[in-house]
């Protein structure tokens, strides 16, 4: 399988999200001629364009305060999954659990946002992100009490979407590092 590459600014940081490899080297963004033509299939720009305004629409309700999960819900597909697959509590579905996820960064970060370097159409039916989310820990998030902690950490989503609404998502953030900043100081 093929593999996409992203040239972003950041400081030379690779990234690798399946079969994807998402490159972060101190240039600007841009792709190479043979990345054009990596799909071969025909699509209309406004099925991107409108794939694009969909993944916009979705951060945009999740970040939405008071958050409503009635209105995130409706993105995702009863089938959805995330990957790596994640082990859910019993009776939890993929869909339940990324739902979950977004309530406790509400919850946890109520002033979160995510600034967005790329949200580009792969091809038909994918859409990938590389976001940076900021916010201040002022509720708690998990286990983790509130701080008072502004924080910031990257990620990557690769939408997939059938129907309009997302069936899978290849998910990638610095977790890590997000810990490393709840810590109290």
């Amino acid at each position: 399988m093929k593999k996409l590459i992203f040239s972003k600014i950041i400081s030379g940081t690779a990234l690798a999200v399946g079969s994807y490899a998402l490159l972060f080297p101190s240039t600007s963004w841009a792709r190479t001629p043979e990345e054009t033509t990596m799909y071969p299939e025909v699509h209309a720009a406004s099925t991107a364009n409108n794939y694009e305004n969909m993944v916009k629409a979705y951060y945009l309700a999740a970040e939405t305060q008071p958050y409503k999960e009635e209105a995130t819900s409706s993105f995702f597909d009863e089938s959805y999954q995330s990957y790596p697959v994640r082990k859910n509590a019993p009776g939890v579905s993929g869909k339940q659990s990324v739902l979950n996820l977004l309530k406790n960064l509400s919850v946890g970060f109520p002033d979160g946002k995510r600034s967005f370097e790329i949200i580009e159409s792969l091809n038909k039916d994918r859409v990938v992100v590389y976001f940076t989310f900021t916010g201040t820990h002022t509720g708690p998030f998990f286990s983790y009490p509130p701080t008072g902690n502004k924080v910031s950490f990257v990620g990557v989503d690769i939408f997939t979407i059938k129907d309009n609404k997302f069936v899978a998502n290849h998910h990638v953030e610095d977790v890590s590092g997000l810990i490393e900043q709840l810590k109290t100081k």
